[in-house]
This record gives C-alpha cells, structure tokens and sequence, in this order.
C-alpha cells in the first residue's frame, strides 16, 4: 500500500512539475532559438508578434524581454535606440482566440519628442512560459462559508 501511495505521489508531482518553453526571435518574427518542445512565432504588423506553445496558455507565466543584438566583435548594441527612446514589451493572452496563443507587442517612447505616444518597433525578443498543471479545479457549484462572519 505505501509503495503504491508512493508512486502516486511522484507521478503526481511529476505531472504539477514546471515545464519551461522558451524561444529567442529575432525582428522581422525568425525564431533564432528554442527549447526540446518548440513553440512557434507569426509576424502581423509592425512590432506585432503570435506566439504558439505546445500547451495551453492559461497554464503557463509568461515572460518576455527585448534582448541584445551584436554588432561587431567590440561590443553589442542594445536594439539601436537612441538616449531619449524607451523601448517596452509585453504579453497579453486574448482568451477569445486558440488556448495555446499569446501576443506580444513591442512599443518604443521618445521622450525628446515631447510626447508620450507609444510608436510599434519591430525589435528582437526573447519569451519563456513557465507552465504547470492546476492544482485544483474550482466548481462554481460549491458554496464557501466565509472566513469571517459578515457584519
């Protein structure tokens, strides 16, 4: 009985274990690197990306970060901008669209513009998804009791 409890155990832990996807992409939507289960990245407009995991999204935080291109052997460039220029990046799940897709838009603001208008740049990104399994399911159904009695 305790060997059989055992095995439960583990392949319990195994199947809420993190699984990690990551890729590299460059500008123009190549992906340049992944991990042992790939995802996939499309190109919509500028600075506009769709990425697709091998999972369903919802389960999965996702991280997102504009990266570094080398330029020469002396040094690297961090994606061409200039002093006043800030470039942003972020990730939206759009839960009307497929489990397993996430968008990414990168915006850069120019503060010596004198406005804070966001313009679309296509620049290189790396993004990782951190996914596991749920640990419970809620059923709507249930009632809870309050933890503390309501006034």
């Amino acid at each position: 009985d305790d060997l059989e409890s055992n095995i439960a155990t583990v392949a319990s832990d195994i199947n809420n274990a993190t699984r990690v996807h990551f890729g590299r992409v460059a500008a123009n939507g190549t992906l340049q690197k992944t991990g042992n289960q790939p995802i996939s990245v499309s190109k919509g407009g500028t600075g506009n990306y769709t990425v697709t995991l091998p999972e369903n999204a919802t389960n999965c935080a996702i991280e997102t970060s504009l990266h570094a291109q080398v330029e020469d052997l002396a040094g690297q460039v961090i994606v061409g901008l200039v002093y006043s220029q800030e470039a942003y990046i972020w990730t939206v799940h759009n839960e009307d669209g497929p489990a397993n897709e996430v968008d990414v838009f990168v915006r850069i603001y120019d503060s010596a513009a004198g406005d804070n208008l966001a313009v679309a740049a296509d620049l290189p990104f790396s993004i990782t998804a951190y996914c596991s399994n749920p640990i419970f399911i809620f059923d709507p159904g249930i009632i809870v009791t309050p933890i503390f009695p309501s006034p």
